[in-house]
């Protein structure tokens, strides 16, 4: 028997493997790092394994259950790099402590390969062990599939993002007879094996999911995995090598399918229905971000259980016909955009009771938007209508009674089309957005160019833009205080005046330019938007001085001050904070002083535009290194600056 811990609930042994894998993450950092896994502590009042983050354990035994120990060493998920560039050799005999574990995450750790290979079939002895997640762990390749054969206790395996660099590996696997899902995404699978592998995966008769994305795949993998008995959902998307005609026997072969991902692999050809013909209950497919060319078949009706379909990036053309997609009623989202598209939009859309999400935009559909289009679809969250041929106006409030309703795009680059806020007057919507597009569609362009009166009743509000609409008024900054979660707001070139704007902690983009703003720029713009990346206050009617606090905004990527009345030196030390920015525009205003001498740090600046101001100063303080590596453009013209410039 395990003698529990006398300061806790869990089991001893297992809260001291814990603590030694802690302690080699410590060491692999020299203890460097000790603020890690800082609740899996050794003594006192915490000590109880089963409260530490990361870690669950059964309550009755006391038993760990489940460990996720991803993202431990140093991984940055965000640029795909290991940010220490240091391998864990991780001790897996460690794990075997845990007699009850049935999942284990160690994904994005930069485990040592070599370890792995020889020390991971001791998990074998973990006969609960159902889920093990080994992705992101780029030392990891083929040579651990032999010691994975021993893990038959397995429903869940994802190896990826590894290097495993070869062939589909099918005879490996085909011992994991418990096996659901499998991943083996990006990790460099690059051939399929010979028939006696791939009867071998007959085997696998519990597997229903397997994902290959973004691997090196010809199309005789897919008649391959036609030996999975219950194979259901099957992922292939951005295997280039995947391109040409549409492979229409073999997917024919996958029978029973519920969902079929097939994006971007460079597809030609007419859209052929009767690929999935065998694939009676199909639920997903997507073939979106490929070369289809020609017209949706209207046999599609015959895929009467799709509820997810997605075309969208590809090359179709034609008109929607009345029947087709409108007999797909229990369809959730249909994806058409960015496609060649004409026509008027159906009326029988209407019939599609169930759709969350719609978007047709980048398109050339004609005509007008009736309101009877949508009336009925009253499980609509995402709707979009960008970019197309529609004329007319369009009365937002046919919206009104779409309760679930959080995204609308309606970005137009038609003269014709409009969009009408104000009729009826005073109503109220039962929706709350997110995101709301309205981008040159000549908003209330016959009721005053007034800003839209529902948003009054808008309190969730992320993203709104509403530039090119020449709005009329003043700035409307109850936007901002009424949505507490706006990301982003973009009301470039309307006809707005002063601003007075509130606090909002969330903002991260603002674009006000082209407006008529004037005054002076909030001397506590630092407090009042602090995550700020992208500011635009562009070609208004500014004055005053740049207020130091500007360089207080320290993940400030864009800053456009450009066309404006804008005057005085730009403060000293000035950019020493602002590591992020990537482009500057302080063009056409009254700048003066020696912006060059020590204000001016490159850092990641891409693009600078000091052009037509009163700037002075020697411009031989900047290498020509510095401007060759590191900018893309820079325009000093019109100042009054000494030197030359290096090239």
């Amino acid at each position: 028997m395990f003698r529990r811990s006398t300061q806790g609930g869990c089991i001893d042994v297992e809260r001291r493997a814990l603590l030694d894998i802690k302690f080699s993450l410590i060491n692999l950092y020299d203890s460097k790092r000790e603020d890690i896994l800082s609740t899996w502590i050794e003594y006192g009042s915490g000590s109880d394994c089963c409260d530490w983050e990361r870690v669950k354990c059964n309550t009755t035994t006391g038993h760990v259950t489940e460990l996720s120990l991803c993202y431990l060493n140093g991984f940055s998920y965000e640029d795909g790099r290991y940010m220490d560039e240091k391998v864990w050799p991780l001790n897996v005999s460690l794990f075997l402590h845990f007699e009850e574990l049935t999942s284990l995450d160690l994904s994005s750790n930069h485990l040592d390969g070599g370890i792995m290979k020889t020390e991971l079939k001791r998990l074998s002895s973990l006969k609960m062990l159902e889920i093990l997640d080994l992705s992101w762990n780029s030392d990891i390749n083929s040579d651990i599939l032999p010691s994975l054969s021993g893990l038959t206790s397995l429903i869940s395996l994802d190896l990826g993002r590894t290097s495993m660099n070869g062939c589909f590996p099918a005879n490996e696997l085909s011992h994991l007879t418990n096996l659901k899902e499998l991943d083996l995404s990006d990790s460099g699978v690059n051939g399929t094996p010979n028939i006696q592998a791939c009867k071998s995966l007959s085997r696998l008769k519990r597997l229903e999911s397997i994902a290959l994305s973004e691997n090196t795949l010809n199309k005789s993998i897919i008649s391959c995995l036609s030996a999975l008995p219950s194979l259901k959902i099957l992922n292939l998307s951005y295997s280039s090598s995947l391109g040409g005609p549409f492979p229409v026997k073999e997917i024919h072969n996958l029978s029973d399918m519920k969902v079929l991902l097939f994006r971007g692999n460079g597809f030609s050809g007419t859209l052929q229905m009767e690929a999935f013909a065998s694939s009676h209950h199909l639920e997903v497919l997507d073939l979106s971000h490929n070369k289809f060319v020609g017209s949706i078949p209207s046999t599609i009706h015959a895929l009467s259980f799709l509820r997810v379909v997605s075309f969208a990036y590809n090359q179709l053309n034609g008109s929607l016909p009345d029947h087709g997609l409108c007999e797909l009623n229990n369809l959730h989202e249909m994806d058409l955009s960015h496609n060649m598209l004409d026509g008027i939009l159906p009326q029988c859309f209407n019939n599609l009771s169930s759709l969350k999400l719609l978007d047709i935009s980048s398109n050339r559909f004609t005509g007008k938007l009736v309101p009877s289009l949508i009336a009925n679809l009253t499980s609509l969250e995402y709707i979009d209508f960008s970019h197309n041929k529609f004329e007319g106006s369009f009365l937002l409030s046919s919206f009104f009674n779409l309760t679930k309703l959080e995204v609308v795009g309606f970005r137009s680059d038609n003269d014709k089309f409009e969009v009408e806020t104000e009729e009826p007057i005073g109503w109220i919507p039962l929706f709350q957005l997110k995101v709301l597009q309205l981008s040159n569609c000549n908003v209330n362009r016959h009721k005053g160019r007034v800003v839209p009166g529902f948003l009054l009743h808008q309190h969730k509000l992320r993203v709104v833009d509403m530039s090119d609409n020449s709005l009329k008024g003043q700035f409307p900054d109850w936007l901002i205080k009424n949505n507490t979660n706006l990301n982003v707001l973009n009301l470039r070139n309307n006809s707005f005046g002063s601003m007075l704007l509130y606090r909002n902690a969330n903002m991260q983009g603002l674009d006000i330019s082209g407006n008529h703003m004037i005054g002076i720029i909030p001397e506590d713009i630092h407090k009042i938007f602090p995550d700020l990346y992208y500011l635009n206050l562009s070609r208004n009617a500014l004055s005053g001085a740049i207020p130091s606090s500007v360089g207080d905004l320290r993940i400030l990527g864009v800053l456009d001050l450009s066309h404006n009345e804008l005057s005085g030196e730009v403060p000293k030390g000035f950019f020493t904070n602002l590591s992020q920015l990537r482009v500057l525009k302080l063009s056409n205003n009254k700048f003066h002083g020696q912006v060059l001498s020590g204000n001016l740090s490159l850092g990641n600046m891409e693009r600078v535009h000091l052009d037509n101001n009163r700037f002075t100063g020697k411009f031989g303080l900047w290498s020509k290194e510095i401007l060759l590596e590191l900018l893309t453009v820079l325009d000093i013209s019109n100042n009054l600056f000494e030197g030359m410039i290096p090239v």
